[in-house]
Parts: structure tokens; sequence; C-alpha cells
């Protein structure tokens, strides 16, 4: 599938302390407009989840994919021998910097993608598509400065060949959360023509402005919640009491293992900083086709467990719900029914002691793989 960009014509100007007559060329070079996305967003749109590592480090910054699409044109007259370009990251409060860049170094010829891929970890994968067209990385190309406010590439022509045709760089930024930021894009390029090796500014065509392509971001609001609750659907909601923390934790931590593609919310993990949390967390659990109740002797006194448990067994009730509320008993099943929450007594559920994490784990991801072909 083919992607439409909107260019920016590029004209190239020669260094008026080197220059001899030599006047601007136009039509070498064209960059596209900076494309954006949350990298969290675009990384769970192919079924997986960020790393615990990044999961702690969104307490304090987001993250973003930049997508910088170039145009390369070649010309007898005047040859591209090389071309750097630069990407600035300003933030209101902060530091803005590079998390990760693709390519980092090509020194062989590669195919790659207009759409990138990255890991859990927020890091471009080299080489990796999820969709979009393809195109062939040419060596020389370098990366530099990574994890710094100001990075750069610098393109070179491969062997023979001249610099021609599409090229993407995408780049991941993180900023912090609470900050507005912006990001721009300067350009120079040495050019040979004849017998003369010149170095050019790169300006707008259009204004003659040195940053080719900029945008800014706004911060969300704090009464956004965070995205983690705000997307279609939670696979596994994992609800229990304060002193139930480490045992819930494992739980979670068992299926983030076991299953990277089920999305798992809990609120000690999950719940960012700044959050309103009274409006995050019941929107997350109203979105969870499981949830699980981690019941123990701790329940009957967790306040604002007794209310999720409330407001889970509403949601199963409710006409035409699909979702599932599993109760995971700390230990065996209690004999007494009395001990069990109203409402999670006739309901089916595992024991924690007796499957152990894994185990429970296991049964929690088959029950998602039910839910989800429920339209």
């Amino acid at each position: 599938m083919a992607i439409e960009f909107e260019w920016t014509a590029v004209t190239l100007v020669p260094d008026s302390m080197r220059s001899t007559d030599a006047a601007p060329i136009e039509g070498l070079v064209k960059v596209g407009r900076l494309i954006p996305m949350d990298a969290v967003d675009l990384l769970r749109g192919t079924g997986r989840n960020p790393s615990p590592a990044v999961t702690a480090q969104r307490t304090e910054h987001a993250f973003c994919v930049l997508s910088v699409p170039l145009s390369f044109r070649a010309s007898a007259a005047a040859e591209l021998s090389l071309v750097t370009v630069e990407v600035a990251l300003h933030a209101g409060e902060g530091a803005a910097y590079s998390w990760s860049m693709d390519p980092v170094r090509v020194t062989a010829s590669r195919r790659s993608g207009c759409v990138p891929r990255l890991t859990a970890d927020l890091e471009l994968e080299p080489g990796a598509s999820d969709g979009g067209q393809d195109f062939e990385w040419e060596p020389d190309v370098e990366a530099f400065d990574l994890r710094s406010a100001v990075s750069s590439w610098e393109l070179r022509p491969g062997p023979g060949r001249p610099l021609s045709g599409l090229r993407m760089l995408h780049l991941v930024a993180a900023y912090p959360r609470r900050s507005p930021w912006t990001g721009q894009v300067k350009l120079t390029a040495d050019i040979r023509r004849g017998q003369h090796h010149l170095p050019h500014a790169a300006h707008r065509a259009d204004d003659h402005r040195d940053v080719i392509q900029s945008f800014a971001m706004a911060p969300p609001a704090i009464a956004v919640p965070h995205p983690d609750a705000m997307d279609d659907a939670i696979d596994v909601f994992v609800a229990h009491a304060t002193p139930d923390t480490a045992i819930a934790e494992g739980l979670y931590d068992a299926l983030r293992r076991l299953r990277p593609d089920v999305r798992t919310y809990i609120a000690t993990r999950d719940l960012v900083l700044g959050d309103p949390w009274d409006i995050v967390l019941p929107r997350a659990l109203r979105r969870a086709r499981v949830i699980a109740l981690v019941i123990s002797e701790h329940t009957d006194s967790a306040w604002y467990l007794r209310t999720e448990i409330a407001e889970a067994i509403d949601q199963v009730r409710a006409p035409g719900s699909s979702t599932r509320c599993v109760p995971c008993f700390v230990g065996s099943r209690p004999a007494a029914q009395s001990s069990v929450p109203y409402g999670v007594r006739i309901l089916h559920g595992l024991s924690l002691a007796e499957l152990g994490n894994e185990g429970a784990a296991a049964e929690l991801a088959t029950l998602v793989d039910r839910a989800r072909t429920i339209p």
C-alpha cells in the first residue's frame, strides 16, 4: 500500500564563504511532513505491550515516534555527496531527547519500511516494518547523538550509485509527560558540481526558512485519563486489596511473561502520577474483558476493592455483557460462603495457591482468547 506524503520543496544555497558563482539548486531534495505517532499506541496496535522498564519510565515521560520522509533526485549536473539531517527536540519543561533511532548505521544494502516496528522497550527494530511501502537503504548512513536533544543522520550515496529515491528516518522521542514540546528538521548538503565540491544550506523553497519541517504537541490535560485506560479494550483487569499487592503483581507479571499480547492492567503499575484515579480506574474496569478479583482475608476490610467488586458484578449482569469475572483466591476457596463477597459466591474461580501464578495466568489467558472471539 503506497503512502501519500505532503512534500516540502527544498532550495540548496551554496555556502557564501566558499562558493564561486554557484547558483542555488532546486529539485534535488524534498522533505515530507513529519509524522508523529504515539509510540505505545503504535506498539499495542501490533498486539504487544510495553516492557516493565518502559512502564516505569512513563510515570515521568511520554514517547512519540517521529518519521521523517525524504526524497532525493539524481542529477548529472549536481551530485549529492553528503546530506545531513538534523532533528532538534525542545520541551517547555524538562528535557526531550531521542530514545531510539533507525537507521543507526547502514553498511550494506537492505530493505526497510515506511511504518516502523518497535520492541517492548520502544526501541526501533532495524529494517522492520509494520506496513506501508518498502524502500532500499544504500550505504553509507549513520546516526549521531542518540539520547540527545539534537540528533542527526549523515547520508551518502552508495558505491557507483547516486543518492536518489525515497528514504524514511525514524526517531522515538522521550519527553516530559506534562510539558508541551516541539520538533524541528534542518538539512545541509555537500554537492559536487564538476570540479567543485561545496557545502550548501537548505531552505524551504516557499519561504526561505532554514527549518524545513516542524510541529508542536501539547501535553495531555490532567483530566484526560491515561492512554492505558482509554483504548478500546483491556484484556485482564486485576483488582486487589492493598495488603495483597505483591500477590496481585505476581499474577500480573506472570501474565505479561506468558502472553505479552494480553493487555493486563493493574493500578500499582499502570496508573501514572497525576492521573485522576477516580476516573481512570472505573474506566479501565468497564473496558475489561476479564476481571481478575484477588480474594483473601483482607478483602472484607478493603473499601475500594469492595466497590470494584460491586461494579464488576453489575457489569457481568448487564444485558448483553460478555465480561467475565474470575475470583482468584489467595489460598484455597473458603469453605464458608459467608467469607466470600456477595456476587462472587456463585462464580467459578481458581486458587492461586494450587495453580501458582503461571498456572493461573495460563487459565486467564485462555479465557481472554475465548472472550476475544465474542463480538
